[in-house]
């Protein structure tokens, strides 16, 4: 058996494309990234030396944000004057007098409506946190503790289940979200 010839097979295929031939790299010649740079940097300074100068505003108009009263940039510290800072009419002042004394309703007091409903969340919520702490700080652990606060969390879960409203209102058409 002959041994298979090694400079053979790593050899392309006749017929292979190698790259760019000399008739193809004529048509297609490499861009010149500068020159198309300098190009569309002249085409955009050509389009804004036609763009004409922005009006300047009134004088009842306030100057443009970022700019002094004679269209001037100013630093970015310096506040301009905004619209609320020009004198109103005597109408627009009335209605803002008018609107101003609005005062809030009182809001519901913290606890909530019902204080069996505050007991329910309050055991709930200490009984997990007291059984942390005393593990964390009382050694030897009280076993009165442990079985005390467990009581405390399944009573405050049991009632915070059992005020779940059980029957849906009859008066009540939303079925919920639609997905």
């Amino acid at each position: 058996m002959a041994a298979p010839n090694a400079d053979h097979d790593d050899q392309d295929p006749p017929g292979e494309d190698d790259g760019p031939t000399a008739d193809e790299s004529s048509q297609n010649p490499p861009l010149d990234v500068d020159a198309r740079w300098a190009e569309i940097v002249a085409e955009l300074d050509e389009g804004s030396s036609t763009v004409t100068e922005t009006p300047r505003p009134a004088p009842h108009e306030p100057p443009a944000r970022g700019r002094g009263p004679a269209g001037t940039p100013v630093a970015p510290w310096v506040t301009t004057p905004g619209p609320r800072d020009w004198p109103a009419s005597d109408e627009v002042e009335a209605l803002e007098d008018e609107q101003s004394h609005f005062v809030p309703p009182m809001p519901p007091p913290i606890t909530g409506r019902s204080p069996l409903l505050t007991l329910a969340w309050v055991l709930a919520v200490a009984g997990p946190a007291v059984f942390l702490l005393t593990a964390i700080f009382v050694r030897p652990f009280p076993t009165s503790v442990a079985q005390g606060c467990g009581v405390a969390f399944l009573a405050g879960i049991g009632l915070l289940l059992w005020r779940l409203p059980a029957h849906r209102d009859p008066e009540d058409d939303d079925p919920g979200a639609i997905v």
